[in-house]
């Protein structure tokens, strides 16, 4: 191809050197030494056909070496992206592979006995080092970089949290195996950005341009979208439990995977509440039921019983607000499901709010969980209960890095217990509040 786009250079030189020459008839040529002097002229009727037909020519060359070059710069990008999506699938596979020979009891070995880390356990805590550092956080303890907290799950047989569970595969799970399953709001279809390096400005429409009808000749009326813009900026979401001294030397896989679940759960569990309730005070990100563009609806000065009436005005919010751009979802808690299940839609039908079918409320999905607030109070109200309803996937959950994991021996050596700390980080937002609706003073007693 380079040599194609040589041929062409050399043909289009050649044609503008004849076309120069026709040229220089029309600018005469200067008395010079052993050179006569030519007056300038007119070209005639066969001189200005042969001048055209150069200028068509060198422009279809040169259309022709635009081509040319085009095809050799996407090639050359090709073999980029080629090279990057090699490199890419080699460092996934590593990954993939690590996560299967990394061992979080080792690690905190070496860190409890005053070691160095080394081998897979270093590798991994230099590549965490370098995430933290792209993200403007720095690593105390063990690091374990994202990538080894997000690979997929594996089969792995556990028995119960009190014996440690008994596993069937002789290889180690991931860090964080079940951490994005057991997070409620995830499982409802929010959004998640993992790998993200310092503050992420989004930018989101507020308000929609307008058209307007007008005259032939009557200037028309300006009308632009209003966009606004928010900011994810990682916080601090730290989860400690204590372990046994004894445990921390066991090399079993069972052991692995205890110490793996006990800390990923703590933050599970957080990162759900936070999601759903946030205050958005003290380092904590803003919950759903905070967002300050949300669709309120009340039942109550007090709260009250929740209706059926309620819920499809819940419902109509959002298609108000032209929100209802996706898959939407109920979620509330034990309390409010049985309040439901319990009442009736009117006196003669037999038909209950919420159904026998257990994830089926008006014909959307609907899931419950305790992380949603029961303990909400409104006027002489108390233990009321929340409900919410939106497009799940309008809510943003951002990670930064992977995880930076401090075994402290020292605090509680006298009961041969190990504290141990892991830090991650996070924030929360949504593209559009009005993507849902909520329920704060549900009455369920």
């Amino acid at each position: 191809m380079k040599k194609k786009l040589l041929e062409l250079q050399q043909k289009r030189n050649a044609k503008a050197d004849e076309l120069k020459k026709i040229m220089s008839i029309t600018k005469g040529v200067k008395a010079s030494e052993g050179v006569e002097a030519v007056e300038a002229r007119s070209l005639d009727k066969e001189e200005a056909a042969k001048r055209n037909t150069l200028t068509d020519e060198i422009q279809v060359i040169d259309d022709q070496i635009r081509e040319v070059e085009a095809n050799i710069k996407a090639d050359g990008l090709l073999a980029v992206r080629t090279v990057e999506r090699k490199v890419k699938e080699k460092r996934e596979s590593e990954i993939t592979r690590a996560s299967k020979q990394y061992s979080i009891l080792k690690a905190m070995r070496s860190k409890m006995e005053g070691r160095a880390l080394e081998g897979l356990e270093l590798e991994m805590h230099q590549e965490a080092v370098m995430e933290a550092t792209a993200s403007g956080n720095s690593v105390r303890g063990i690091g374990v970089p994202a990538a080894l907290i997000s690979v997929e799950s594996r089969d792995l047989t556990v028995g119960t949290a009190q014996t440690a569970g008994n596993l069937v595969n002789t290889e180690y799970g991931e860090f964080i195996p079940a951490l994005r399953p057991r997070l409620k709001v995830m499982e409802m279809g929010a959004s998640v950005m993992t790998g993200l390096q310092g503050n992420l400005e989004l930018k989101k429409q507020t308000g929609l341009a307008t058209a307007e009808w007008a005259g032939e000749q009557t200037t028309a009326v300006e009308t632009d979208p209003k966009v606004s813009k928010f900011t994810l900026s990682p916080k601090r979401l730290a989860a400690y439990t204590d372990v046994s001294s004894q445990l921390l030397m066991q090399s079993s896989v069972s052991a692995e995977n205890w110490i793996r679940q006990e800390l990923s759960n703590a933050i599970a569990r957080k990162l759900d509440a936070t999601a759903i309730n946030g205050t958005g005070a003290a380092n904590q990100p803003l919950g759903i039921l905070n967002f300050s563009d949300i669709n309120t609806v009340a039942i109550g000065t007090d709260g009250g019983g929740p209706t059926r009436e309620k819920l499809l005005e819940m419902v109509k919010e959002i298609a108000v607000e032209n929100a209802d751009l996706g898959d939407m979802a109920f979620l509330t808690t034990p309390g409010v499901r049985y309040k439901l299940q319990t009442t009736k839609v009117d006196a003669g039908s037999g038909l209950f709010v919420w159904n026998n079918m257990a994830n089926d409320l008006l014909g959307y999905r609907a899931e419950i969980s305790t992380n949603v607030p029961s303990n909400l109070a409104k006027g002489a109200g108390t233990d009321l209960n929340a409900i919410i309803f939106g497009v799940w996937n309008q809510l943003i959950i951002g990670q930064w890095a992977g995880a930076d994991i401090i075994v402290n021996p020292y605090t509680k050596a006298k009961e041969a217990t190990v504290e141990v700390v892991v830090n991650s980080f996070w924030d929360i937002n949504s593209r559009h509040d009005q993507a849902f609706s909520v329920i704060k003073d549900a009455d369920v007693s």
